[in-house]
């Protein structure tokens, strides 16, 4: 025990930042989160610069700040997550170093847990900085006032505004201090929703041993994932027969979930409707966490 503890756990955290870092990858993910957030407020002002935009904006900076962070929990920043976990749970074993430091007085869940806690806090710095620039960008573009009323017929912000109760009735806006702590509540769905993708590259780089086969390997099975969700959904929604239980089967795929967060992120009905979903997420992320834990610990490392 005495030895176990020369080797703190946020040494481990450390030495696995500086292995990321010096290839490149923490600034690559950063990057990806750093565009998205250029990207929101920039499409906004050029829609309202070639569309009638009327006497008053339709939107303000939290607008950009939570569209941001909508297109940085797309796939495609998930993709620089996977290819981050890849490296760091495989490439120890595909050079070797693995062994080398199992030398050193460590415990192997404690090496298994710091992979983890940097590949996941990479991507919540990310998430984060896109949110950070969308917001501040969106202050100099859009402003800290707008007519954000209207914004509940447009798909994917409309949960800042209410639809009106009667044909008669104006619609009714989210206060500014209301849509910023949802906003903080999306951030919360995003870290969520890479919980899956850093577990299924932890389990498949300790059955592979290879970052190329990693990566590979957990693309393939995302996507046939997305599949399956594409075609139990569509069976839900036809007249076959057994529709019911391909629609439940639908929503305990990875894609569905990921599907019902993102459209109920920023709502007020998150937990209410999405509890499921979300408890769903978490059961697949301690699966395949466990999963890959567990042949981290048994395996040899050679």
């Amino acid at each position: 025990m005495s030895g176990d503890r020369k080797v703190p756990f946020l040494g481990l955290c450390g030495a696995e930042w500086r292995k990321i870092r010096g290839r490149g990858l923490v600034w690559a993910v950063l990057l990806f989160g750093f565009v998205h957030g250029l990207l929101a407020p920039l499409l906004i002002k050029l829609i309202l610069i070639l569309g009638d935009r009327g006497e008053v904006d339709p939107v303000d900076w939290l607008v950009g700040g939570d569209l941001a962070l909508f297109f940085a929990i797309f796939p495609v920043h998930a993709f620089g997550i996977l290819l981050l976990a890849a490296i760091l749970w495989a490439e120890d074993f595909s050079l070797g170093t693995m062994a080398m430091i199992f030398v050193r007085p460590v415990a192997r869940w404690k090496v298994f847990a710091s992979k983890g806690v940097v590949a996941w806090g990479v991507g919540l710095m990310s998430l984060s900085l896109a949110l950070v620039t969308g917001l501040a960008l969106g202050a100099v573009l859009l402003g800290f006032s707008g007519d954000v009323g209207h914004l509940y017929r447009i798909y994917p912000v409309g949960w800042m505004a209410e639809a009106p109760a009667s044909a008669s009735a104006l619609p009714t806006a989210l206060g500014a201090g209301t849509r910023l702590l949802h906003i903080l509540q999306t951030l919360g769905v995003g870290v969520l929703l890479l919980g899956p993708v850093v577990a299924l590259a932890a389990f498949v780089a300790s059955v592979a041993r290879s970052p190329v086969w990693t990566l590979s390997g957990a693309m393939v099975l995302l996507v046939v994932d997305a599949f399956l969700f594409v075609f139990t959904a569509g069976w839900g929604k036809s007249t076959l027969r057994y529709n019911d239980v391909a629609a439940a089967l639908s929503e305990w795929t990875i894609s569905g979930c990921w599907w019902v967060l993102i459209k109920l992120r920023g709502s007020a009905d998150l937990f209410a409707e999405g509890w499921q979903a979300m408890l769903v997420t978490g059961g697949w992320t301690v699966l395949l966490g466990g999963l890959a834990l567990w042949l981290f610990l048994k395996r040899d490392v050679t």
